[in-house]
């Protein structure tokens, strides 16, 4: 006689019988999800990426100031110019090429840069709801970014140029009226050694600031930040929402949902499937559980050492005990008509 086990036990026969039993619910849920998912691809809104790749060249402004960095080989930082790319600056100019009416703040959140490593190169992406709006984005920042950078380094060395001629200006007049001074001076006065000593000292001064200058002119010529190697290009497909994503993520949702509506269906049917259910609705022990190709046996008496046979002796001595036990149930499964419990 078996024991009974709680009513609410379950073992790995009862769950691969509840997906035998109610497989259907978790195709079908799992196929929903998947139509779903499909579904969602075709009316959600689009997003499309295109992206440009521009060579980042050192300006006279750079070799002027030069700096250093662990993602370039020369005097340019680009991690500072991927900043730049989004800046308030930039975003402003691109949206003024793209007659765009968004904001330079709402630009710049649509624009993503990238550095590729050990490359003065710089990868600059752009979203949009269209295509042709994705590329004309990127292509747009591109040539803004380009344009201020050279417009930053023209003004940079201008304006250090402007700095050291009015400081060589301000020299020259200053010598001027020393060299003046020195001359009127005897030649035994004790203030003409000093004055002649300034002189000279302000002579290697400005002769300093002349070299700066020339070297600021020949920089002045070279304030070109770069140029564009690849253009961007409209995308054929949406790189938002992605099919290879969201399909496979529908059908493992549809999979979870089968799974547990069709567990809760099992667990709320009170048919008696197998010896089990007997046991788990109507907490009753099972004296005796034969199996469906029992009753297929031409033999009228089973074997005292087969299953059926010790089956049918534990019954007898079940049967024959005194009275006063608690409720008892015999299973046997009827061909063709389903399960029955006594």
């Amino acid at each position: 006689m078996n024991s009974v086990q709680r009513p609410d036990s379950f073992d790995a026969a009862d769950y691969t019988g509840v997906l035998r039993r109610r497989w259907w619910i978790v195709v079908g849920l799992a196929v929903a999800g998947v139509i779903g998912a499909y579904g969602y691809t075709k009316v959600a809104p689009k997003t499309y990426t295109a992206s440009a790749v521009v060579y980042v060249a050192a300006t006279g402004a750079d070799q002027a100031n030069p700096g250093s960095s662990s993602k370039t080989t020369g005097p340019v930082n680009l991690n500072t110019e991927a900043q730049l790319v989004t800046s308030g600056t930039v975003s402003a100019l691109a949206g003024h090429l793209m007659h765009s009416p968004l904001t330079p703040y709402q630009l710049s959140k649509q624009v993503a840069v990238s550095v590729p490593p050990s490359s003065s190169l710089l990868n600059i992406a752009c979203d949009a709801p269209t295509a042709a709006g994705a590329a004309q984005c990127a292509q747009d920042f591109t040539t803004a970014y380009l344009q201020n950078r050279s417009a930053s380094a023209a003004a940079l060395i201008n304006g250090q140029n402007k700095s050291l001629s009015s400081k060589a200006t301000t020299l020259e007049s200053q010598m001027a009226s020393l060299n003046i001074k020195v001359k009127a001076l005897p030649s035994n006065s004790p203030t003409k050694a000093k004055d002649q000593s300034t002189l000279a000292s302000d002579r290697a001064q400005l002769n300093s600031l002349n070299s700066n200058l020339a070297k600021l002119q020949s920089l002045a010529a070279d304030t070109s930040g770069g140029h564009i190697i690849t253009a961007a290009v409209a995308p054929k497909q949406p790189s938002s929402p992605k099919k290879s994503l969201v399909l496979p993520s529908g059908l493992a949702v549809g999979l979870i949902l089968g799974l547990i509506l069709a567990f809760v269906w099992d667990r709320r049917d009170r048919r008696l499937h197998k010896s089990k259910d007997v046991e788990r609705l109507l907490n009753l022990p099972v004296m005796l559980d034969l199996p469906a190709r029992a009753f297929g046996n031409p033999l009228s008496i089973a074997g005292p050492r087969s299953a059926t046979g010790r089956a049918f002796t534990e019954l007898a001595q079940s049967v024959s005990a005194p009275s006063g036990r608690a409720r008892t149930s015999c299973w046997s499964p009827v061909p063709r008509r389903g399960p029955r419990a006594a």
